[in-house]
């Protein structure tokens, strides 16, 4: 989409474990890892989901060559991964909290959501993360939200709605079933 000039947010309606996780934290790491000065959100529902994506980020960085690793800083407080030569950030949340939007006070550039059917506090997502993606928001912008469904209801159903209708701030839908993965969900046994 870099190519076309426009940014890549997709909502992604999946079956389980299409690897969705591992293809998004694998972009916004080689982002945060090549251009300077961004700023990248990672959250799923649970902070437990939420650092297991981080650990995949982590992972990635720590099995490359030494001269392909950018100097990182980390800040252990609010688990964020920082390289400071860049001046590009990885900011780890989680939904379901009590307090705190996603993204206040933030341009964000790039990000991941998580199991989104199963937030509590999906307004932190349109009151505050949104308008801090739609500031942040470049070419090459990579912006993924995903979850598998959950019912005929809820904010997931109807962002889902919204996007095929190209009325979700530009992201673009993409439904991937458990039939697409013929290696994973094959019938022979």
């Amino acid at each position: 989409m870099e190519e076309s000039n426009k940014p890549a947010k997709l909502i992604i309606l999946k079956a389980r474990q299409v690897y969705a996780s591992t293809f998004s934290e694998t972009v916004l790491t080689h982002k945060a890892m090549n251009i300077p000065g961004i700023t990248c959100v990672v959250a799923s529902d649970e902070p437990d989901k939420s650092e297991f994506m981080f650990n995949m980020m982590e992972r990635i960085y720590e099995n490359l060559p030494f001269y392909l690793k950018p100097h990182k800083k980390f800040h252990v407080k609010g688990q964020q991964l920082y390289f400071d030569t860049l001046d590009s950030l990885i900011d780890v949340d989680s939904g379901n909290k009590k307090v705190g939007g996603i993204g206040q006070g933030m341009a964000l550039h790039n990000g991941h959501l998580s199991e989104l059917a199963t937030w509590n506090n999906t307004d932190q997502i349109t009151q505050d993360l949104i308008p801090a993606l739609l500031s942040g928001e470049t070419p090459r912008t990579f912006f993924a939200m995903e979850s598998t469904a959950n019912g005929k209801f809820g904010s997931w159903y109807e962002w889902w709605k919204a996007s095929k209708r190209k009325r979700f701030y530009g992201f673009i839908p993409v439904f991937i079933p458990w039939w697409a993965m013929t290696e994973k969900y094959s019938t022979d046994p």
